[in-house]
């Protein structure tokens, strides 16, 4: 039993999945405090924000998804876990933002029907992130044995023979 306990809480999705619980918990525990700060500091005027040509907030979030795409998936770059974590947090935080009766006091501003502004600049490419690590982690990596291999060992050497690149003559 104490090593089935064990598995589950030394689990990173397990303890994952209980901080983006306990964060969700505090952000409705902290609503009133969140939305007086978004409603005092983070709200832009809707005429500030239609000065701008809605053709340029498509362009930049197609061009972000397109970096995206090229990070992820053509230089199979690997993120570290603290920004998957701040992917997972920002997306999920956004999420409940738009897509529940949270605001209070303050709304998001229509662009094209359906779609505000705040889906296009950054629901859709947070989205496709997630999406794409999410992807990404079920098809592992293969694993590299480089146990075979003397040059990649950190192993010291001992004898003449693992000497492989004749240090010897050096020291």
């Amino acid at each position: 039993m104490l090593k089935l306990l064990d598995k589950i809480f030394n689990s990173k999705l397990i303890k994952s999945i209980i901080t983006y619980v306990i964060l969700i918990i505090i952000f409705y525990v902290f609503k009133i405090d969140i939305n007086n700060f978004i409603y005092n500091y983070l709200l832009i005027k809707e005429e500030q924000l239609k000065e701008v040509n809605l053709f340029w907030y498509i362009l930049l979030s197609i061009i972000g998804m397109l970096y995206i795409i090229y990070k992820l998936i053509l230089k199979k770059y690997q993120p570290s876990v603290n920004l998957i974590h701040l992917i997972f947090i920002s997306t999920l935080f956004i999420s409940i933002l738009r897509l529940s009766s949270y605001s209070d006091g303050w709304q998001f501003i229509g662009a094209i029907r359906l779609l505000n502004y705040i889906d296009i600049l950054a629901i859709i490419p947070l989205f496709l992130s997630s999406l794409i690590i999410i992807i990404k982690s079920f098809l592992k990596p293969k694993e590299i044995n480089n146990f075979n291999n003397p040059f990649v060992a950190d192993d010291p050497i001992d004898s003449a023979k693992n000497d492989k690149l004749n240090y010897k003559k050096k020291s």
